[in-house]
């Protein structure tokens, strides 16, 4: 079973519909839980389902494109500050930072 917040980002491979190379994206919050009964309600809402229904073309929560759900996931994180990426110490004591808009 896979946990929510365990990955951001779940890439279904689609090839069954119409033999050719084609995938749904979905974020991890938007998965459905699981609904095993013999989970406590605690782990249910922490359990992502283990057979989560996908269409093609891709219906909520899936979608096509990728790089809409991930600009959507950087904007969030965004949203609490800027990002830092690379932080080095330099010679001369001083930080060089590289960050995110």
């Amino acid at each position: 079973m896979l946990l929510r917040g365990e990955f951001d980002l779940l890439a279904v491979n689609c090839f069954a519909f119409g033999d050719t190379w084609k995938f749904a994206f979905a974020k991890n919050r938007d998965l459905p839980t699981s609904t095993f009964k013999k989970y406590t309600p605690a782990q249910r809402e922490q359990l992502i389902a283990s057979l989560v229904p996908v269409e093609w073309p891709p219906r909520p929560p899936f979608t096509e494109n990728p790089f809409e759900l991930l600009d959507e996931l950087v904007n969030e994180r965004n949203q609490d500050g800027p990002i830092i990426i690379e932080k080095t110490n330099r010679d001369d004591g001083k930080d060089t930072v590289i960050v995110t808009d």
